[in-house]
């Protein structure tokens, strides 16, 4: 629609959103930030500003019960997390249509918006947001910006505000006003768990700032983080600090899968992750994607720090399976310089590829190995040492003498000094690496690393293993610069996914990781205050997967402390496989790193 204007220069964007997405509540950050996103490629201006409504009021007496407007204004205000956006509320001038007649005063509050946030003009041009709720005792304390003034409209015999326990059910409460705060609490709840405002189709909307500007309507649950109206409420099984769910992508008729295989690189607060997309088809005891449809990547940025996604592909980066030896291409003469800004490696098998510009565009593939021993079925995890140099940590397998042979799949540390021209071999490590004879008659593999640098020559590693049928997560160490490698303990035992170790600064790291054990499956978490010797308690970050096919989540760690996981997932709600992420808060520790790119795979 808008590519014809793309050459044209623009100062920002003004958005009238229409009631038609409301049935599509709980997709719509995804997809209105994905247009912001999209919309400001397309016009080369990183900082579009990009101003929109949220959904008027309507005093139709039919929406009176109804909530979808409410759970659509709960995702529009989740979308000020993107930056350089402003939202104009309207639920106090809204008639018996849904195109409410009063637009000189919604043209009115926009122009507010664009003088003060793009022109800079010193004025108020938002009504009161939500910012926190904090319980004390029988009461939500409720703090706000652009609360300066804050008053209830005259003549209104209800507040607006409602309190609910653990059964959601909510009832009216009742608020005073403290300074840009509401104290809001009713005699019927005595352990309130969740406070909303607004909410409905036709709400009561008293709540004003002294510029007059009304407030946003929200919903806040215990645990569920901004924006937790938006998926119908679902509740986060555990919390320590704070936890929050996003759909990072998802397809209608598509399966979308395994995170650990395609790679996660971070710049800040800029992520990117890589994952496989093939058609969605359920299949009894096995990955619901149709196996006569070639499977595809695709890749999903982020820009403020996991909370929005973008979707994104490349045609030469493909699944090496679908790929001849006549597809790949040669190295550069030079190699690669591993200390640039914007440099990254994807690996996957015996194809490497790379990007100089945060994967906007990646050179490759290129062809890692032309090993007689060895098969590389590697995934991304890699650790830079210097402009020339990196470890590799990837899954190797035995080439087979002959169709009797059992392979063993052992985990590998490679080295390049060329800056990736050529890789060799450094150590083998795992408890399949104990079984020499390929001709063994049962099962034993050591597969998956996920590797981190805690100091000079100091590594650790989880690798996902089994032996006859008995599996786990073990986590290995290393202080010889990969040479040699001693088993520290497991993080999980049973049937699990691989593991994505973070550094969270010194000796402190977390795993997350899937467990497809009976009982509540789901992504759970742990910390070591060690480097991984021990581990605290498990950490049920969700559990409301639909089927065992789901997790192989990769990993980083925001400059604010927060842990950001993908993953794909399958829930009730989302039967279909897409990609999600969880940011996970896991409380107070040692100043936090940069996640070095590529860490995280």
């Amino acid at each position: 629609m808008i590519h014809p204007i793309t050459p044209a220069s623009i100062r920002g964007v003004i958005w009238y959103q229409g009631e038609t997405n409301s049935v599509r509540h709980a997709e719509y950050v995804h997809l209105f930030t994905t247009m912001i996103t999209q919309w400001r490629a397309a016009f080369r201006q990183s900082g579009l500003p990009f101003y929109y409504v949220q959904l008027a009021n309507t005093v139709r007496k039919h929406d009176a019960t109804k909530e979808e407007f409410a759970f659509l204004r709960e995702a529009q205000r989740a979308a000020l997390r993107l930056p350089g956006t402003g939202m104009v509320v309207t639920v106090d001038i809204g008639d018996n249509n849904i195109h409410p007649a009063n637009k000189q005063e919604v043209g009115r509050r926009l122009a507010g918006i664009a003088l003060a946030k793009t022109y800079g003009r010193q004025a108020e041009y938002s009504g009161p947001l939500f910012e926190r709720a904090e319980k004390h005792g029988r009461e939500f304390h409720i703090q706000f910006s652009h609360a300066q003034g804050l008053y209830c409209s005259a003549g209104r015999t209800k507040t607006g505000f409602e309190i609910a326990d653990r059964s959601l059910n909510f009832v009216g409460a009742d608020v005073r006003i403290d300074g840009d705060k509401i104290i809001a609490s009713s005699t019927r709840i005595n352990e309130p768990h969740a406070v909303r405002y607004a909410w409905g189709n036709t709400p009561v909307a008293p709540l004003f700032n002294r510029s007059h500007l009304p407030a946003s309507p929200f919903l806040h649950i215990e645990g569920a983080g901004q924006g937790g109206g938006v998926s119908k409420c679902m509740p986060t099984a555990h919390s320590q600090g704070g936890i929050e769910h996003v759909i990072v992508y998802k397809e209608e008729g598509k399966f979308a899968g395994w995170p650990a295989n395609g790679g996660f690189w971070s710049w800040g607060d800029e992520l990117l992750v890589c994952f496989e997309i093939g058609s969605y088809k359920p299949r009894a005891s096995n990955h619901a994607f149709d196996p006569a449809v070639p499977m595809r990547c695709g890749f999903a940025r982020s820009v403020d720090g996991g909370a929005t996604w973008t979707f994104e592909e490349h045609a030469n980066v493909r699944v090496p399976v679908k790929m001849a030896k006549a597809d790949y291409i040669a190295k550069p003469d030079g190699g690669f310089d591993f200390s640039k800004p914007g440099f990254a490696m994807k690996f996957r098998d015996a194809a490497m590829w790379a990007t100089s510009d945060r994967g906007r565009s990646w050179q490759g593939p290129f062809w890692t190995s032309n090993q007689k021993d060895w098969v590389f079925l590697s995934r991304t995890s890699y650790s830079v040492t210097d402009a020339d140099s990196a470890f590799v940590f990837m899954t190797a397998r035995t080439r087979q003498k002959d169709k009797k042979e059992r392979s063993r799949n052992r985990s590998q540390t490679w080295r390049t000094d060329d800056g990736g021209k050529t890789f060799n071999y450094v150590s083998s490590f795992g408890e399949a690496d104990k079984f020499k004879d390929v001709g063994e008659k049962y099962d034993a593999y050591s597969i998956m690393p996920s590797a981190l640098r805690l100091g000079e020559g100091h590594y650790v590693c989880a690798v996902r293993e089994l032996i006859r049928r008995e599996k786990w997560v073990r986590i290995y160490e290393s202080k010889d610069f990969c040479r040699t490698w001693v088993a520290l303990g497991d993080i999980a035992k049973g049937a699990h996914n691989p593991a994505a170790l973070v550094s969270l600064g010194g000796l402190r790291i977390a795993a997350i990781y899937g467990s497809r054990q009976n009982g509540p499956q789901g992504i759970y978490g742990r910390i070591s205050n060690d480097g991984g010797r021990t581990w605290e308690k498990e950490v049920a970050l969700r559990q409301d997967a639909a089927s065992w096919d789901f997790g192989y989540p990769v990993a980083t760690v925001r400059k604010d402390g927060a842990i950001v996981a993908v993953y794909y997932m399958t829930t009730k709600e989302n039967p279909q496989q897409h990609i999600a992420a969880t940011i996970w808060k896991p409380g107070s520790g040692a100043s936090l790193p940069t996640q070095m790119a590529g860490q995280g795979g």
